[in-house]
């Protein structure tokens, strides 16, 4: 069984107890920004709260894993910061 989920910058697929989050950015290197910070919380905490998926792979599409923080979107006043979660800085 598969089921595939997600928002505009992080897709989620879930198939046989793994669950796979893809960072979907790759004009910007899969760097993460705000919208995508909270994304891939919501997509672990999603995998956290299911006994029945065992194990979790995080990767990025375009080829690229991830340049890190998006700086362009840091400098415009955009932090990728998840409230209770562990602050970039």
């Amino acid at each position: 069984m598969s089921a595939a989920t997600g928002t505009p910058t992080v897709r989620t697929e879930e198939r046989d107890g793994i669950f796979v989050i893809t960072i979907d950015r790759p004009k910007a290197r899969n760097a993460i920004d705000g919208a995508t910070a909270q994304a891939l919380a919501a997509a672990v905490d999603h995998l956290e709260s299911r006994d029945d998926l065992l194990v979790g792979i995080l990767t990025g599409a375009g080829g690229v894993f991830s340049a890190g923080m998006d700086l362009k979107a840091f400098a415009a006043g955009d932090k990728p910061v998840v409230e209770g979660r562990a602050s970039p800085a």
